[in-house]
């Protein structure tokens, strides 16, 4: 078995080999153009570079870069510290913005004997009060007290006022109601 295939002229086979090389031919001018470009370009580029380098002897010694800038600076971290017990510092060991370290102490509370000073003084506020209180207390007592016999004394007053009108007027003198007598007529 066979193909049968038409077999192609000698014409139609140079010129699909033609058109190959034709290819490799655009190809290569087109590389060769792009290196050429590329290398002129680069090259300037090159001799730039070569020119503004410097060179110096190697020295030792410190480095000093300084920057300045304006803005805000916030902690990465921080933390809210208190004591245990309330009180009074009495000593404080560190400014704002000073580094410390695990176990340093910031600051102390007032020693004992100026706390027990502190309850002391308290105290005796506080004995003070409670005698100004008793006093106010007795003294509104002792008020009560006199203005309870003020009230009984009018009152007994009153009465003995009332008891001589009545009697007054059960003579027929003044207060009996009847017109036209009156004291002395």
């Amino acid at each position: 078995m066979s193909l049968n295939r038409p077999k192609r002229s000698k014409r139609s086979r140079w010129g699909i080999k033609g058109l190959w090389a034709l290819l490799l031919v655009a190809l290569a001018a087109g590389g060769g153009a792009a290196w050429y470009f590329t290398r002129a370009a680069g090259g300037a580029a090159d001799q730039a570079l070569v020119q503004s380098t410097q060179t110096a002897v190697v020295k030792r010694g410190t480095v000093r870069i300084t920057a300045s800038g304006s803005g805000t600076l916030a902690a990465i971290r921080s933390a809210d510290l208190s004591f245990s017990t309330g009180g009074t510092i009495s000593e404080l060991n560190v400014k704002l913005g000073d580094l410390v370290q695990a176990g340093d102490v910031l600051a102390r509370l007032s020693s004992a004997e100026d706390l027990e000073a502190s309850l002391a003084s308290a105290e005796l506020q506080l004995i003070q009060a409670r005698q100004s209180l008793e006093t106010i207390q007795q003294n509104a007592d002792l008020e009560l007290a006199q203005d309870t016999s003020y009230t009984l004394g009018t009152e007994a007053a009153s009465f003995t006022v009332s008891s001589t009108v009545t009697t007054i007027g059960t003579g027929g003198g003044i207060g009996d109601g009847k017109p036209g007598r009156g004291p002395r007529q």
